[in-house]
């Protein structure tokens, strides 16, 4: 994709036409060719210098200009991509303090307290008239524009200039290497699982089977065996939840986003994917474990009212994992896939007050779960369920063909029409 025009890949159009793909490289690399971050403060001060000195040097004030503006670009179009990558931005952010990703993080954290649209314009505006400027008279001027630029960069080019030659490497390549992280990612954890694979169909048809056909065994031994095989298969299928929780599935939806497909599959794609990257899948991997637990604990045991109010907490956090995906919710982190969770006492301390026969505690602790951030998710999903239920049942999106929605007969089918036909006649008048 790279390595060809913008106009020779992708889709032909219904017309035969090949639709551009500047967007989707746009999206994977940045020139930074022209960039020079460590020359902002001296250029900056050349224009300065220039316009006090009476008699400005319009070829300096305008190569100083062309190479701030130059510089301002690509920058801030990193840090755009970057701060719509949540994942990037926390990489950068938490990287060691000698590494040049470090000094990028600080870099695009202080672009991003810089209208750096005000920096640009008044830079180009710099550049522009000294260029058409026929007498250095002329740029006198130009002050107000030198002031704005020299105000809006300042938190730049008071930066060391070995700070900012650090960060302009590694925002130079922090688009592809983004890229390249994630296929290395993708890489171990799926060789990690293919050399798993084996273990799991050894248990799934040998081990299993043996067990519970061994006429030596008791039901019961048979039962705990086979949990214990099963507990070693989450074990072994582990490198998955890493792999799934590892992806920038937002990164991935900006890039799907950008594939020119005039069918518009793409951005349905972009949108599901992106969703999917509100998902806490170590949080929902645990939760399930946990569940998974109790079941095995019932079987084991026989003790169904306790696993199973040992299960409420973990039930209640399903609703909030569905709601946080919506909403974008705050996710578990990787390393603490299997960790016991606040979830896991709460349960626990759930039965043993219940086998105690402890009801004032018990009542206490189910007020409390019920008063929960989970329990208010499972009411969010309750009234929105209801809501869905009630907008079926109604039949209105069966006939909006027929249902009229004002005095003068307008159908809402009618309606819908005339509020994209009348703005889009407007436009093309």
């Amino acid at each position: 994709m790279l390595a060809q025009p913008p106009t020779a890949s992708g889709p032909q159009q219904s017309d035969g036409s090949q639709p551009t793909t500047a967007g989707l490289q746009n999206a994977l690399v940045s020139d930074y060719s022209k960039v020079n971050l460590p020359g902002l403060a001296g250029n900056i001060e050349t224009l300065q210098q220039q316009l006090q000195s009476g008699a400005p040097d319009l070829e300096s004030m305008e190569s100083a200009a062309t190479d701030v503006a130059n510089t301002l670009v690509p920058v801030a179009d990193t840090t755009s991509w970057v701060t719509q990558n949540p994942a990037v931005e926390q990489t950068l952010m938490t990287a060691d303090a000698s590494t040049p990703e470090y000094a990028a993080g600080q870099i695009v954290d202080k672009v991003k307290g810089i209208d750096l649209k005000s920096a640009f314009q008044a830079a180009d505006t710099i550049a522009r008239t000294v260029q058409n400027a026929s007498t250095p008279g002329q740029a006198q001027q130009l002050q107000t524009s030198v002031d704005t630029l020299s105000t809006q960069v300042s938190p730049l080019a008071a930066t060391p200039a070995d700070g900012l030659s650090l960060a302009a490497d590694a925002l130079s390549v922090i688009k592809p290497s983004v890229l390249i992280n994630q296929v290395t990612h993708i890489g171990t954890n799926a060789f990690d699982l293919a050399d798993n694979i084996p273990a799991v169909l050894d248990i799934l048809f040998n081990r299993i089977p043996h067990i519970v056909l061994d006429p030596g065994l008791d039901p019961m031994a048979k039962v705990k065996a086979v949990h214990a095989e099963f507990d070693r298969i989450n074990v072994l299928f582990e490198p998955l939840i890493k792999l799934a929780a590892g992806l920038d599935y937002k990164t991935a939806a900006a890039l799907i986003a950008m594939i020119p497909d005039p069918s518009g599959a793409a951005q349905i794609i972009s949108m599901i994917v992106g969703l999917v990257g509100n998902l806490d899948i170590i949080g929902l991997a645990n939760t399930a474990g946990e569940l998974q637990k109790q079941l095995w604990h019932a079987i084991e045991t026989g003790d169904i009212i306790g696993a199973g109010l040992s299960a409420l907490p973990h039930i209640l956090d399903f609703a909030k994992i569905a709601v946080g995906t919506l909403n974008g919710g705050q996710k578990t982190e990787a390393s603490k896939l299997g960790s016991v969770s606040a979830s896991t006492t709460t349960g626990q301390q759930i039965t043993q007050q219940s086998h105690a026969g402890y009801l004032g505690g018990l009542a206490s602790s189910l007020t409390a779960l019920a008063g929960s951030d989970g329990a208010d998710a499972l009411s969010q999903i309750g009234a929105e369920g209801l809501k869905f239920a009630s907008f079926i049942g109604s039949g209105t999106h069966q006939n909006y063909g027929e249902l009229v929605v004002d005095s003068s007969g307008t159908t809402a089918l009618q309606d819908m029409t005339n509020h994209f036909r009348d703005p889009i006649a407007k436009a093309v008048a």
